[in-house]
């Protein structure tokens, strides 16, 4: 007992960390029309034909273009990161009594954000570009500009506060009696008007959905599935530009497209289904490499199939072959056999013909045989009184 309290611990053996699972991806063509039995029964066999410990993640064009939809071009981040560098140096030198200079930057500033409102982090940059500019000109003794930089600031976050340690004493006293008196007003707030689709997403002021806000311009943000999100400073009815779209919904047309599916949710590899009729094609997409070689068959032999196209190698020619009427194997003809007695008889196979012809034969050989029965006479005369009748 003793022995085992004054030996150290032995330390346990260390557990690798589990390795994420495989992900297969699902894409059907026309997800819409598909019936649920029918989905359920082809997701179980993927599952079944993948290896042990495989993640099916059914209608991944549909889940990678909600991603895509919030996703922000790296170059906008860049450029959103350009800014909070300039904003922080323009308040460095709104400390360091360069009032002038940290006017200037502001101004550069706002203009570059009014013109591309969609970067991360936007309303949070515009709330401190305002809060500078109070400042500057509180310092330079313009209390109307100092007022009015701090009500557009609150406009965008109401509920926002500012303690002394951040923001002089009388500047932070007027920005609570502002804030004390928009919150007073908030019954007569209105809702934005901004046309959305059923699908769409929207954030106004950096919070998700539209809710009543304070008179004034505010940033409104719109998601669509698949398509480039867009932003813009409204003040009034706003109805967003047609949608740019980046992904598609459905099969993948090309390889980029299928690549795209597979980023966005970190797959290994993607499955491609169309149905038919009673037909089923089945492609996979090995995410970094190209399209494998499809399997066409019929759906009572699907389960197979889909083993087959898990294993296929890639094409010497890879593209999305299901969405290629051409590219499908033509059916087998089903040969249509017409019931015999609908099928014409040429007039020697006809029965009553025939009938006719035995009943001849048979006359003339019974003929034939009573005659030959007969005693030969060398004349054979003619009684023509009895044959008149008379």
């Amino acid at each position: 007992m003793w022995l085992a309290l004054l030996m150290p611990p032995v330390p346990s053996p260390a557990v690798p960390p589990s390795a994420a699972p495989d992900v297969v991806g699902v894409v059907w063509h026309e997800e819409a029309t598909v019936e649920a039995e029918l989905r359920q029964r082809t997701l179980a066999q993927i599952e079944a034909g993948s290896k042990p410990g495989t993640l099916v993640l059914d209608g991944a064009d549909r889940r990678a273009r909600a991603i895509v939809a919030a996703e922000i071009d790296r170059e906008v981040a860049q450029r959103q990161v350009a800014r909070m560098a300039a904003l922080e140096a323009a308040e460095a030198q709104y400390r360091a009594g360069e009032s002038a200079a940290a006017l200037a930057a502001s101004d550069a500033l706002l203009d570059d954000l009014r013109g591309d409102p969609i970067a991360p982090g936007a309303v949070h940059v515009l709330v401190r570009l305002h809060l500078l500019r109070a400042q500057v000109h509180a310092v330079e003794g313009d209390a109307a500009a100092a007022e009015a930089e701090l009500r557009a600031a609150l406009h965008f976050d109401p509920g926002a506060r500012i303690s002394t340690r951040r923001m002089p004493p009388d500047l932070a006293a007027m920005h609570e009696r502002i804030a004390a008196q928009l919150q007073h007003d908030a019954p007569t707030w209105a809702t934005p008007e901004v046309t959305l689709g059923d699908d769409a997403l929207v954030e106004l002021d950096g919070r998700a959905g539209l809710r009543p806000v304070p008179p004034g311009p505010h940033l409104v943000v719109v998601r669509r599935p698949g398509a480039r999100p867009v932003a813009a400073l409204i003040e009034g009815p706003w109805q967003p530009p047609p949608p740019e779209e980046i992904l598609a919904a459905g099969l993948p047309a090309d390889r980029a497209a299928a690549q795209r599916i597979c980023d966005a949710l970190a797959l290994r590899e993607l499955l491609l289904v169309r149905s038919r009729g009673n037909r089923v094609g089945v492609q996979a997409f090995r995410c970094g490499l190209d399209f494998a070689q499809p399997w066409f068959g019929a759906w009572r032999g699907s389960a197979s199939g889909i083993r087959t196209a898990l294993r296929a190698g890639t094409e010497s020619e890879p593209a999305p072959r299901l969405l290629d009427d051409a590219a499908w194997p033509q059916p087998p003809a089903v040969v249509t056999r017409r019931p015999v007695d609908d099928v014409p008889k040429p007039w020697y196979r006809r029965g009553w013909i025939w009938g006719i012809v035995g009943t001849v034969v048979v006359g003339a050989v019974v003929t034939g045989a009573v005659v030959g029965t007969l005693p030969e006479r060398p004349v054979y005369g003619v009684d023509a009184g009895s044959f008149l009748g008379k």
